[in-house]
């Protein structure tokens, strides 16, 4: 009997984006080699990207322009969108393991409270301790995932987040400007428009999977709290599974997150925080060409 597997569509669009540029685990030689070829053709359309901004000719090398304007628009979204992915995949499986601390044993509240015989409860209490060392086993690589993640990422989030704060301030001045001292096209006034909004809503995402792996870590204590250990009995795995939880439980206010370059952990707080530099900096900007 055979299981059809069903691939969520923004892996499908990442691992597609991801390949176009040159960045996959290549198995044979004829993939290893049209990953090289896919890296060469992104460090070319790059090198043309910065040589028609830094030369302007964009009147002689127009397919050119539009090549490069691809390329780096899918390098743009492609590392974000894996993050984003990386991060609710970890969320997730915080999740996951809240479910099978607050279900040790796969017993509820009521089949445990019909088991009135001191045996069964002893019994009762070894496999909630067993199915207990495996969830502790699952926290532990959860967190050594959360922690390789945060080394790899934590410059590329510091880098975005100064980023996204310049993008919000200079576009949304331009928009400003193109309103009030130079004569401007509908089109390129939306242009900035489109512009700003999709800097917020990438904000917006980038932030949101960072929180949620902050949130669900968080909740492993809480989940805890669900479980059945109010109904063991006070005996040898009854204690020693009442102090694990409690250790479990400690650690779990440590919440697993990615920093920016370990100077903040990143969340939705620093959503507002971005927002409200960028607009300080916009304020700034606007009171000098007053």
């Amino acid at each position: 009997m055979t299981s059809k597997k069903n691939r969520d569509v923004s892996v499908s669009v990442t691992a597609f984006y991801l390949k176009i540029i040159g960045f996959w685990l290549a198995d044979t030689y004829e993939e290893k080699r049209r990953r090289k070829f896919a890296q060469n053709c992104t460090i070319l359309m790059l090198m043309c990207a910065v040589l028609l901004e830094v030369r302007d000719i964009y009147h002689i090398w127009g397919d050119f322009g539009v090549l490069s304007l691809y390329h780096v628009g899918v390098c743009y979204i492609c590392f974000d969108n894996l993050l984003c992915l990386m991060n609710l995949h970890a969320a997730t499986q915080f999740r996951i393991l809240q479910y099978r601390l607050s279900n040790l044993g796969d017993t509820n509240r009521k089949q445990v409270d019909d088991n009135e015989s001191s045996a069964a409860l002893s019994r009762f209490a070894e496999n909630c301790y067993k199915a207990f060392k495996n969830c502790v086993r699952q926290h532990q690589n959860h967190i050594t995932y959360c922690h390789r993640l945060n080394e790899i990422f934590t410059v590329i989030v510091l880098g975005h987040i100064l980023v996204f704060s310049l993008l919000i301030c200079l576009v949304g001045f331009q928009v400003l400007v193109s309103r009030t001292w130079t004569p401007v096209t509908p089109a390129r006034r939306l242009t900035f428009v489109f512009h700003i909004v999709g800097s917020l809503c990438q904000l917006l995402l980038f932030t949101y999977s960072c929180d949620g792996l902050i949130e669900e870590s968080t909740n492993i204590g809480t989940a805890i709290y669900l479980g059945p250990w109010i109904h063991l009995p006070m005996d040898k795995a009854g204690r020693r599974l009442r102090r694990d939880l409690t250790m479990v439980i400690v650690r779990s206010r440590k919440s697993s997150c990615l920093t920016a370059s370990g100077f903040f952990p990143v969340s939705l707080e620093t959503c507002t925080t971005v927002l409200s530099t960028a607009m300080s900096y916009f304020t700034l900007l606007r009171h000098s060409f007053v």
